[in-house]
């Protein structure tokens, strides 16, 4: 057994870039070749103050992580592989069905634009087949908001069925 092809099997990094977060939801509501819940995706599992939270955090400039997609070599679909409950709680706040600040609406912001301008995303884009990918979601995965062994197994099980 050697260590970088049969335990690390590294995956191609994405470059990333910076975009505003409209510009992404309207690409992707424009795109049908966008899978937001592939089949390896667990449930959503956040609750309205996590979303909300959520979204408080990238108004005031912080951290949120980047949002990776894959472009599928074989069927050249392309999936969210991380950042679905982050992303929802962008769409929804962007769509005026998720209130922050106690109550307040993305309407209700007088300076939206400026908001949107200032407040962007990091996003990267691959190009992998399905058992790099179900491995590179893994990768993403394990470290962050805990899944359930079960999440965890249900990918592992696709990645036999897919004999990766």
């Amino acid at each position: 057994m050697k260590w970088k092809t049969d335990i690390q099997k590294a995956i191609k990094r994405p470059k990333t870039m910076k975009i505003r977060v409209d510009r992404l939801i309207n690409r992707i509501l424009s795109t049908p070749e966008v899978n937001l819940h592939p089949d390896y995706q667990r449930p959503l599992s956040w609750d309205d103050d996590d979303y909300s939270t959520f979204v408080e955090h990238w108004m005031e400039g912080g951290n949120t992580g980047h949002f990776f997609f894959n472009i599928n070599q074989a069927t050249g679909m392309q999936e969210l592989v991380d950042g679905q409950h982050r992303l929802h709680a962008l769409m929804q706040f962007l769509r005026g069905m998720l209130p922050v600040y106690d109550g307040v609406l993305f309407t209700d912001i007088e300076d939206r634009e400026v908001m949107l301008k200032s407040c962007k995303i990091k996003v990267g884009v691959n190009h992998l087949n399905r058992c790099d990918t179900l491995r590179w979601y893994l990768q993403l995965n394990f470290h962050d908001k805990p899944h359930s062994e079960e999440d965890i197994l249900k990918v592992r099980n696709m990645m036999r069925e897919e004999q990766c």
